[in-house]
């Protein structure tokens, strides 16, 4: 899949679904990872550093889930946290069980933004002749 033709949903949309199951994907390859190497490898500690950030950022989006108050800024915070761990997935592209659609990045647009683009459109839409 092209970065042009990669899904993308508004951040309201995402769900804790998305995030159990990309995060399932993550925790399964950092887990096989860190078991074929030994402990002191540079292996083992790549795959642990990735291990940590997958587990961060998915307790991130947790946290977004579980204290949204329902402002701007919570859904800025859970796109924040949600398309860098989308972008840790990314070097299993290849992967057969690699599945974009179950784990879009996402894109946030302010309310106060829509507005303005409707009122944009409302302007431009009162210029045409009837």
């Amino acid at each position: 899949m092209t970065a042009a033709a990669e899904l993308e949903i508004h951040t309201d949309r995402l769900t804790r679904a998305h995030l159990d199951v990309l995060y399932a994907f993550l925790k399964e390859r950092t887990d096989r990872l860190l078991t074929a190497h030994p402990t002191v490898t540079e292996e083992h500690r790549a795959a642990l550093a990735l291990e940590t950030a997958v587990e961060m950022t998915g307790d991130n989006i947790r946290t977004s889930f579980t204290y949204d108050t329902g402002l701007d800024r919570d859904l800025e915070d859970r796109r924040d946290a949600w398309n860098p761990l989308h972008q840790l997935a990314m070097p299993w592209k290849d992967d057969p069980n690699f599945d974009p659609t179950r784990w879009p990045r996402t894109r946030y647009i302010p309310l106060r933004a829509v507005d303005e683009r409707l009122a944009e459109t409302e302007t431009d839409a009162g210029d045409l002749p009837l």
